[in-house]
């Protein structure tokens, strides 16, 4: 979506400068200069951009790029800090339903915190490190800390992609 494109090119841009966003435009043929708001993209250049950018900047610069998708939001995470993380994860888990048409978004909250469980949303494993700074984002803005850890991935043969969030 644009939120995540934006945030690509500002990570990109920001690691190695206009000359590194050309040459991400340049490998994977499509000119992430010109990103214009409120457009949809089709998805393989997300994944052609995510997999550029983990072999020039490595797996922390997803992270990051998914981390600030959300945390870096102003109201929003003013917001979030006042409803608290469970409403956070719930609304995200709406949000994320009411966006995409394919695959699945389930929140299980536990006595430690959730589960976060993907079904039919991840193409290639890598894009995994996004959604762990997604999730970690999340705490953030809501004001908890703790650990996002994936303990399953469907892309190598399991029923759903899980991400364990711990904060209590």
């Amino acid at each position: 979506d644009m939120k995540i494109a934006r945030e690509m090119e500002r990570i990109i841009r920001k690691k190695g400068g206009v000359q590194a966003l050309e040459a991400c435009s340049r490998e994977i043929g499509f000119d992430l200069t010109k990103l214009i708001d409120e457009k949809w993209y089709p998805d393989i250049h997300s994944l052609d951009t995510i997999r550029w950018v983990d072999k020039k900047y490595g797996r922390e610069a997803l992270g990051q790029m998914g981390h600030t998708t959300v945390s870096e939001r102003g109201v929003i995470s003013v917001a979030a800090r006042l409803v608290g993380v469970k409403k956070v994860l719930e609304s995200a888990q709406k949000e994320l339903a009411d966006t995409i048409n394919f695959g699945k978004v389930e929140c299980e909250f536990n006595e430690h915190g959730a589960t976060m469980i993907l079904t039919d949303l991840v193409v290639d494993p890598i894009e995994c490190e996004v959604w762990t700074g997604v999730f970690e984002g999340l705490m953030k803005i809501s004001g908890s800390k703790g650990a996002v850890t994936k303990t399953s991935c469907q892309r190598a043969g399991a029923p759903s992609c899980r991400y364990e969030l711990v904060w209590k």
